[in-house]
């Protein structure tokens, strides 16, 4: 079986407004030799019509049903595991990609060689208007490969800002490295439609000695208000599988490890966003609730502070 350079995984749900854009970003990429995997998650609009359109004209789409709604989690795995390249990258279904992306993923993975993660900057849409967001953290040092010890104490440096662990989006993984972390670490769960990426990125990170830093913006990330991340009406759902994503991150590393120090402090990156979403749901309760954003900004420094003087040498 031939296998593709790059596989791209498109979890698709409600879509119908942005599809066409991206599956054009998708296969007008300047690397050919990709497979896309688009995953339909049982949406109630007409996405699927037109990615099945897409597909008659292009044998690189393929299409992956699943039974019924199950969130970008398990249709991220799914995709990953049907798919035959051996790197791996991930476009929303309201987002896009720079023509050049896969190609320069591909030729970073492979000068080199040793990097088993690789990141690289994007666009963040903004009333209209297109950001550029950069790893600022792994900008503070003038080279473009790190060891991941590296990477982490930059990121403490930096005060422990969420990009590390989050998106799924702006960064490429090896499959093989992915998989193992699925089969050994997240099989078992589903069901979660929000902080499935720290959940992913978190546990894929005990498998990682190297990372490697395109320092160009090559994903634009469009704000879908009806998507499951900004519609208001899933703030509770979200808020629930905030919850669940940091009791699983305490419970996973041994509890001496450095590895437990660092989860914890992403914990606090985690809480923080739950907190700001039960303001909205319970403003009668605004003043505890800043009270205790208040608290966990103040445990969080505490732990990078005791994660910098043990020094990243102690093992992640």
């Amino acid at each position: 079986m031939h296998k593709p350079k790059i596989s791209l995984i498109l979890p698709i749900y409600n879509a119908q407004k942005f599809i066409k854009r991206t599956l054009e970003s998708a296969i007008n990429q300047s690397l050919k030799d990709i497979e896309i995997l688009c995953v339909d998650d049982c949406g109630a609009d007409k996405s699927m019509e037109i990615v099945k359109e897409f597909a008659n004209k292009d044998s690189r789409i393929k299409i992956i049903k699943n039974s019924q709604n199950l969130g970008p989690f398990v249709s991220r795995n799914r995709g990953v595991l049907a798919s035959n390249s051996e790197f791996i990258m991930f476009l929303d279904s309201d987002d896009f990609l720079d023509l050049n992306a896969c190609e320069l993923v591909y030729e970073n993975f492979k000068e080199g060689g040793g990097a088993e993660w690789l990141f690289f900057d994007c666009y963040c849409e903004l009333e209209g208007k297109w950001l550029k967001h950069e790893h600022n953290f792994l900008k503070t040092n003038a080279i473009s490969s790190f060891s991941f010890d590296e990477a982490v104490h930059l990121w403490l440096c930096e005060n422990a800002p969420t990009e590390l662990f989050t998106p799924m989006w702006s960064r490429a993984f090896k499959k093989e490295l992915f998989l193992k972390n699925y089969e050994n670490n997240l099989k078992n769960l589903s069901g979660l439609i929000y902080a499935e990426d720290v959940l992913h990125n978190l546990t894929y990170c005990s498998y990682v000695k190297t990372i490697k830093y395109i320092p160009m913006p090559l994903y634009y990330y469009s704000h879908n208000e009806s998507s499951t991340t900004h519609n208001k009406e899933k703030n509770s759902r979200n808020i629930a599988d905030l919850q669940k994503v940091m009791e699983y991150l305490e419970n996973f590393f041994a509890k001496d490890s450095f590895n437990a120090l660092i989860a914890k402090i992403e914990n606090c990156n985690l809480k923080i966003d739950q907190i700001d979403r039960y303001k909205h749901l319970c403003p009668p309760f605004k003043l505890v609730l800043k009270l205790q954003r208040k608290f966990t900004k103040i445990k969080k420094k505490a732990l990078i502070k005791k994660a910098l003087k043990g020094g990243v040498n102690s093992g992640i």
